[in-house]
Parts: C-alpha cells; structure tokens; sequence
C-alpha cells in the first residue's frame, strides 16, 4: 500500500512509517459511507478499524463496478476531482 501511494504520488518514502491517532468517531464515519456500524470492541481497536471486519461486513462489488470504484478512488488521489 505505501507503494502505491509512492508511485501514484510522487512522494518519496524513506525509513519508518510515522503515524499518530486519528480522534475521529469511527462509528459515524462507518455508518456515513458504509451504511454499517461497527460494533464496539471487536472491529474497532484504538484508532483503527480492522481489515478483517471490513472484509467480512463489505459485500463483493461485481468486477465492472469494482472497476469504476478503483479509478474513482484514484481521481480522487491524484486530485482529478474535488471530494
């Protein structure tokens, strides 16, 4: 993933990945674009949600909208498109 954000970015990465918490209400975030509430204390742990949740509650897109997702996802990335 860091990668990804290397090359379609331009930024160049050198040594350890710096992070800090988020303090954002997780919950509200989830229920806003995802339509689904993560219940407390399994899905969401500190300032993170786990992948593991999101792929069990996320049903599979059919290929041709996953398609349109992802270069949407990247537009937006790349600053082609206002959010």
């Amino acid at each position: 993933m860091l990668e990804d954000m290397t090359l379609q970015l331009g930024l160049h990465v050198h040594g350890k990945l710096v992070t800090r918490p988020t303090y954002f209400d997780w919950e509200d975030i989830c229920h806003t674009y995802l339509s689904v509430v993560p219940p407390k204390g399994n899905a969401i742990v500190g300032s993170t949600i786990k992948l593991k949740w999101l792929c069990d509650n996320m049903p599979p897109l059919p290929q041709q909208q996953l398609e349109a997702h992802c270069r949407a996802y990247n537009f937006r990335l790349n600053r082609g498109i206002d959010a």
